[in-house]
């Protein structure tokens, strides 16, 4: 094997593991895997996103309006989303 096919299977393995641990999480509990991704992203990434998101109102049961309330560090708006 050449000197960087065996550097690329690593990398393939670990985008594998990857994939399968983000179909896991998306699965078994949506929302805290997208608490967790808009840590990482850039706030000019996550901060429009969660604009939306808090904008939602009601809709799923006010669900989505807390998580985006939650991401922009708004605690108390996010629990009255779900007090709704």
């Amino acid at each position: 094997m050449s000197r960087a096919a065996s550097r690329g299977v690593p990398w393939v393995a670990n985008a594998r593991t990857t994939v399968r641990t983000v179909q896991s999480e998306l699965v078994q509990d949506p929302v805290q895997f997208a608490l967790q991704a808009s840590r990482r992203l850039p706030a000019t990434v996550t901060r429009p996103v969660a604009g939306l998101l808090a904008r939602t109102g009601s809709l799923a049961g006010g669900a989505l309006a807390a998580v985006g309330h939650q991401i922009l560090g708004h605690d108390d708006a996010a629990r009255g989303a779900l007090a709704d």
